[in-house]
């Protein structure tokens, strides 16, 4: 089992990453694994046994866990299946869910813009306009430790799926 990180550890900054897996089982054999942990995706928020809920196609798939708690910054699996001679190579992306990522660009344009604002108002400095800051900060941590936390153990998770002995 290996897994090829594409960015370095240190760059954590943006809630993306990119991994490489290398299983020794067939395509099929990799789609019946994630067929066993995954439920289809519902229009209704009902929780089931299965840890994901998403797609999973014959060299393809896109998960997201079933999470018992709400968690907006939950990432976005996506994988591609490739069969080689031992087995396969799984690339595998986690991302925010677009609407998400939609959100925090406007987010952060609105409190950049708030920033720019009071730093062009220093000399009547009050409290208040240290808000914006705050709001900008609050954004990274709640990004960032949502996502962070999470990606964590999925990647771990989806190791143990899909690369060791049942």
């Amino acid at each position: 089992m290996t897994i090829k990180t594409f960015l370095p550890e240190t760059i954590k900054l943006i809630p993306r990453d990119h991994f490489l897996l290398d299983s020794p089982y067939s395509a099929a054999e990799i789609t019946q694994r994630l067929q066993q942990h995954t439920t289809r995706k519902s229009t209704f928020w009902l929780n089931s046994d299965c840890e994901f809920k998403g797609r999973v196609g014959e060299y393809d798939f896109e998960l997201i866990r079933n999470s018992a708690y709400q968690n907006s910054f939950l990432p976005v699996i996506n994988g591609k299946i490739n069969p080689v001679a031992n087995g396969c190579h799984i690339a595998v992306t986690m991302r925010l869910h677009l609407l998400v990522n939609v959100f925090m660009m406007i987010w952060f344009s609105f409190t950049g813009v708030a920033c720019i604002i009071s730093l062009s108002n220093l000399h009547r400095f009050s409290l208040p306009m240290l808000i914006p800051f705050a709001m900008i900060i609050l954004g990274i941590v709640m990004v960032s430790g949502g996502f962070w936390y999470e990606a964590c153990k999925q990647k771990k998770r989806l190791t143990e799926i899909l690369t060791q002995a049942s």
